[in-house]
């Protein structure tokens, strides 16, 4: 990686459609409607366990969270199989952009919108590359390139360390092409948030210190020293836009009684989503 190929926030790979899918169970459902909440898992809870290995950062896996959906609109067996149970299976279809934004904490005269309520960062002590955005989704480019696939994240400049941040979660091997995988990706570091000033007035002295913890940080990663993650999850709010066009199919083996939770959750979280049935309903087994 030399310094014209920087790409921080991977905004290069930055191309979503319209509407993006995720497979999941109806009890998955069932909390993402009642928390109006999308989870993200950290790298090293992936089925893909070449996903949270690097050629230098060997633990950084632990603090890079991710969501996972998939850009195909055409229902695909294998992601039935492999992403919802026997008969207890949905597939989401949301707008790509759907999380909520917020006004920035920090800064009364921002036209800038915030990802993750900046008060939360100090409660839980972590800090959030993309607190103000950036998230995604990201289009995974598959490959069998090993270079690509256990990247080298740490470039040293002539006056700086350069981070390639835009690298982690980027590529899968081509085994999982089926996939078409689009994901959001949020890299969370445990940090003393209470080191900084409550005062809107010092931004400039909060976004130095900011720069120097997260410094540290990756130094830490470097030398793996950095604070083991506590963070087994986090979760980013549905926009009110997003959340009343929820559309959900329903697994072509999905049983009755999962079928009759779903219209039951329609009805108490959701009156306005739109359930279909599976185009392959009584088609396989």
């Amino acid at each position: 990686m030399n310094k014209n190929d920087y790409d921080p926030w991977g905004i290069k790979n930055l191309d979503p459609p319209e509407y993006l899918f995720h497979y999941t169970t109806v009890e998955s459902l069932a909390l993402i409607l009642k928390s109006h909440s999308i989870k993200f898992s950290p790298l090293t809870n992936l089925d893909d366990l070449e996903e949270a290995k690097f050629n230098d950062l060997k633990k950084i896996g632990n603090y890079c969270f991710v969501s996972s959906w998939t850009n195909e609109e055409k229902e695909s067996i294998p992601m039935w199989k492999m992403y919802t149970g026997k008969d207890n299976g949905v597939r989401i279809k949301m707008k790509s952009r759907p999380f909520k934004l917020y006004e920035d904490e920090l800064n009364d005269n921002s036209f800038f919108k915030t990802l993750i309520p900046f008060h939360l960062l100090k409660e839980q002590n972590i800090f959030c590359k993309q607190y103000q955005g950036g998230e995604g989704p990201f289009k995974v480019i598959y490959t069998d390139d090993e270079n690509c696939l256990y990247p080298k994240l740490i470039e040293q400049g002539k006056n700086e360390l350069y981070f390639g941040i835009g690298e982690i979660g980027k590529y899968k091997r081509t085994a999982w092409k089926f996939q078409k995988e689009y994901r959001y990706i949020l890299n969370i570091f445990p940090m003393n948030m209470n080191v900084f000033p409550d005062d809107k007035n010092q931004i400039n002295q909060f976004m130095k210190k900011i720069n120097i913890e997260l410094n540290q940080a990756i130094r830490g990663a470097m030398e793996d020293s950095l604070e083991e993650s506590n963070q087994k999850s986090f979760y980013l709010k549905i926009s009110d836009d997003a959340y009343e066009n929820i559309e959900i199919t329903l697994s072509p083996f999905i049983s009755d009684g999962n079928r009759a939770i779903v219209d039951v959750l329609k009805e108490k979280y959701a009156p306005n989503m739109k359930i279909k049935e599976s185009d392959l309903f009584e088609k396989i087994r």
